[in-house]
């Protein structure tokens, strides 16, 4: 690693890899940064209840929890939203929040600086924040081109949110039939392969097998 890549590791708290992505990821610690989301893991039957990055798989080494509390301290800094930019480069496609959420309006705003600053990267964002999504579009936000933005619905088996014009949704199935696009993964190795339909804005929904 030089030393230009180790600085920029040390602004942004580095980038995440998952075996299942096709890209690199943004990676927060869930308990601390899903406000929906520490709600609806104490509701049975909700998406978060049985949380995936909550102390299981990968995320329970604490050199992975170490690393997203790095990175949620990172994003308060000064130079946060350029090295993200210059971390991310001209990759094709970037994922954001493997664990973790939108935890508050200036993250957020943050967040669009760097997606406007890599207009060749496509970015996708699943998120339970739908309230803030909301009165920030309704505020007059605009979301960036290269931006799909996916509100992720409460429940299992539920139908999906209703979002603001130019958003995307997601949903979880288990017992029920999927709804819109079926995500591919539990067909192909657990993979995404060659499916990008999550950075699609053309498909409205997308229904994931519940882990």
């Amino acid at each position: 690693m030089t030393k230009a890549q180790k600085r920029l590791k040390e602004l942004t708290g580095g980038l995440s890899t998952t075996s299942a992505m096709p890209c690199k990821s943004y990676s927060l610690k869930a308990i601390a940064t899903c406000p929906t989301g520490a709600k609806l893991a104490k509701v049975p039957g909700s998406v978060c209840a049985s949380c995936y990055a909550d102390n299981r798989g990968n995320y329970k080494f604490s050199n992975v929890r170490t690393a997203q509390d790095k990175r949620k301290t990172a994003t308060h800094g000064p130079d946060w939203v350029e090295a993200m930019v210059q971390s991310i480069g001209h990759t094709p496609y970037f994922r954001w929040h493997d664990s973790g959420d939108i935890y508050s309006l200036e993250y957020w705003e943050r967040i669009l600086e760097v997606i406007r600053a890599t207009p060749r990267t496509k970015h996708w964002i699943p998120t339970h924040e739908a309230s803030l999504v909301r009165s920030w579009i309704r505020n007059g936000g605009k979301l960036p081109r290269n931006l799909t933005l996916r509100l992720s619905a409460a429940m299992v088996d539920g139908k999906p949110p209703v979002p603001p014009k130019g958003v995307q949704t997601s949903t979880v199935h288990h017992n029920e039939a999927p709804q819109g696009f079926e995500c591919k993964k539990p067909y192909q190795n657990n993979e995404c392969a060659d499916c990008r339909a999550c950075w699609n804005k053309r498909i409205r929904n997308i229904s994931y097998l519940k882990h």
